[in-house]
């Protein structure tokens, strides 16, 4: 089992700073403040220069969504091109929602990777990701955009419990993923922010989901790393002693001497074969 400590190596920026025009119920922008602001291509690039020199590898843009659910890439497009070229670094997207043309040009930027999250729950969607004319067919037609025509490697991410913290479709999300054969699955585990909002889901529906996943997915599965601190000390010494992961995010410094887990210094969607400088 590898474990995966992404920063300092590979940091993530936010190309809207603290903004997100979705704001949705279960993050309200919570997960940007942690990120390194750089709101125009300009800054990105100088940024991203700035990083390489200080021994930087790779690079996740991210940043809010729009009432579409769509990250506002395409001003970047030709920035990312620039980094990747010159700088050489990895470089993968949080992109959310993408039609055709988009893939297409996020492919044309040489992007690595795409963290693509594979929500099929109507009700997370439109209630709580305020995606109003939005459903889980709109995520898979994206999802096929970006595998089709999109860049090289597309990472799916299946949210888990955000249906007020019942799992609901995730099984679903994760019969659908596996008709792609993808090198790694993703699942991330809601989390309620500074004790509000609804419980996170039952820790047994978790792991009926995750033994579901082992048997279903071919590729690597990962726990990622939105998941509840409680999930972190009861969850996590299970499925590294009894191998249910491939990949963990962020487990505790005594997990890791235990169990002698080899730390990767990078984002945990990045597949194999650009892994090598992050070892």
């Amino acid at each position: 089992m590898l474990a995966f400590i992404p920063y300092p190596k590979y940091v993530s920026v936010s190309i809207t700073g603290d903004f997100c025009e979705l704001n949705c119920k279960y993050c309200r922008g919570h997960y940007l403040k942690g990120m390194i602001k750089a709101e125009s291509p300009q800054a990105l690039y100088w940024l991203a220069r700035r990083l390489a020199k200080r021994g930087v590898k790779g690079l996740l843009v991210s940043g809010g969504f729009d009432k579409e659910g769509k990250l506002p890439i395409k001003p970047y497009l030709s920035a990312l091109r620039s980094i990747k070229e010159e700088l050489g670094l990895i470089i993968s997207v949080h992109a959310g929602m993408v039609d055709l043309e988009t893939a297409k040009a996020l492919r044309r930027s040489k992007v690595d990777v795409i963290n693509y999250e594979v929500i099929l729950d109507d009700v997370v969607m439109r209630d709580l990701m305020n995606l109003r004319d939005k459903g889980g067919e709109d995520c898979l037609k994206s999802l096929e955009a970006l595998i089709d025509e999109g860049p090289p490697f597309i990472a799916p991410h299946v949210p888990v419990g955000f249906h007020y913290g019942r799992v609901v479709h995730e099984f679903e999300a994760l019969e659908v993923i596996s008709d792609y054969n993808p090198y790694v699955v993703i699942l991330l585990i809601y989390t309620p922010l500074r004790g509000k909002g609804f419980p996170p889901p039952p820790l047994y529906e978790v792991m009926n989901l995750i033994s579901y996943a082992k048997r279903k997915v071919k590729g690597e599965l990962t726990l990622g790393c939105i998941r509840p601190k409680e999930f972190k000390e009861l969850l996590d010494p299970i499925l590294i002693k009894e191998g249910l992961m491939d990949r963990i995010v962020l487990p505790a410094l005594s997990l890791i001497r235990k169990y002698k887990l080899m730390v990767v210094g990078s984002c945990c969607s990045l597949p194999k074969e650009l892994l090598v400088d992050f070892l």
